[in-house]
């Protein structure tokens, strides 16, 4: 989790992010470290301030990212579902 690095760089350590956040540093590891792990949405939020907080440029950027690599993957499922409509019908 891109936000979460920036973070640890910005702020020195898991440790302080983890207390920031409430959360253990082992939770930390894992959200950045196990694809199956995800925080709540809840976390999602206090990662969002904080990270805005300490680098609101930088948060931006990594945000607006993510969005535009989102939109392209939902561009392609949408077509691909257009595709497969298409083809059920000939």
């Amino acid at each position: 989790m891109k936000l979460l690095e920036l973070l640890i760089r910005e702020m020195g350590s898991k440790s302080k992010v983890s207390a920031a956040l409430r959360v253990s540093r082992s939770t930390i590891s894992g959200w950045m470290n196990d694809r199956n792990r995800h925080p709540s949405n809840s976390s999602v939020k206090r990662v969002l301030d904080l990270a805005w907080e300490v680098d609101p440029q930088e948060t931006q950027r990594i945000l607006d990212d993510e969005l535009d690599a989102f939109r392209g993957e939902l561009v392609a499922f949408v077509r691909r579902g257009a595709n497969n409509q298409k083809s059920m019908k000939n």
